[in-house]
């Protein structure tokens, strides 16, 4: 008889290589009408009348949250946190120069980094918008994903 034992770490950093720049006490908008908590690597948008961050989830929007520009940092906030009041002390990633681990990255609502964003000839996608902040994604695989396979 033999035993085997097999572990998985998750350990992939979700900032892959560059120089990243977050801002370490960002505040969070109330959202009374949320019903899913705020994951980290969540990408984020700024309410353009209150300078709060809030979850990208619509690109139709008219009150600045339809530009993604951001990715939330932090531990998961939980639905009820965001719906009771603004969240102080959240980390978001900004910018600078810096590539992402695109697995790891959330988007809302079902966009996705192919979501193209405006009309006309200003037309962009969720993944331009970022690149524009040094925010850059990209496709990784995990090495358990290999050692672990039967194949």
């Amino acid at each position: 008889m033999s035993i085997q034992s097999c572990r998985n770490h998750f350990t992939r950093a979700f900032i892959l290589t560059g120089t990243p720049y977050a801002k370490e006490t960002e505040t969070i908008l109330k959202d009374e009408g949320r019903t899913e908590p705020i994951k980290p690597y969540t990408v984020m948008a700024k309410h353009a009348a209150s300078g709060k961050w809030t979850p990208f989830s619509d690109p139709a929007a008219t009150d600045g949250t339809a530009i993604p520009q951001a990715v939330y940092l932090g531990d998961e906030i939980a639905a009820e946190a965001v719906t009771a009041e603004d969240v102080d002390g959240a980390p978001v990633l900004v910018g600078a120069s810096c590539t992402l681990d695109k697995d790891q990255l959330i988007i809302e609502n079902g966009q996705s980094l192919d979501t193209v964003i405006g009309s006309g000839i200003d037309q962009r996608t969720i993944e331009d918008h970022l690149a524009t902040r040094g925010l850059y994604v990209e496709d990784t695989v995990g090495i358990d994903h290999y050692e672990n396979s039967e194949t």
